[in-house]
C-alpha cells in the first residue's frame, strides 16, 4: 500500500466512487431487512399501490434496496460534486492509502 494524496477527482469517477458505496450500503439495507423478515419482523415494501409484508418482502428488498440506493448515490453525487472539489482546493487535498497497478 502506497500513501498518495488526492489534490483533484473527474466528475465521472468521483460519480462511480459514490455510486459504489451507496450500491454496497444498499446490498447491506437489503440483507438486514431480509433478516428481519425472516426473524419475524415487521418488514414490508410498497412499491406504487403495491403492499408486500414478511419474508416476501425480505426478498424483494435484497433486489429493491441496491437499485434504489444506487441511483439515491447518484443524485447525492451530482449534488456534492463541487463541493467536495472546492473542499479539496481548500485544504490542498486528502492523504489516502491506496493500492495502484
Amino acid at each position: 500500500m502506497e500513501s498518495k494524496k488526492l489534490l483533484q477527482i473527474t466528475f465521472g469517477s468521483f460519480i462511480k466512487l459514490i455510486s459504489i458505496v451507496f450500491f454496497c450500503l444498499g446490498v447491506l439495507g437489503g440483507i438486514i431487512v431480509f433478516i428481519t423478515s425472516i426473524f419475524g419482523g415487521n418488514a414490508s415494501v410498497h412499491i406504487g399501490p403495491l403492499e408486500i409484508y414478511g419474508i416476501p418482502a425480505g426478498v424483494v428488498s435484497i433486489f429493491l434496496f441496491p437499485i434504489i440506493f444506487y441511483l439515491v448515490g447518484i443524485v447525492i453525487a451530482i449534488l456534492s460534486f463541487l463541493p467536495f472539489s472546492m473542499y479539496l482546493k481548500k485544504i490542498k487535498g486528502i492523504d489516502l492509502k491506496i493500492m495502484v497497478e
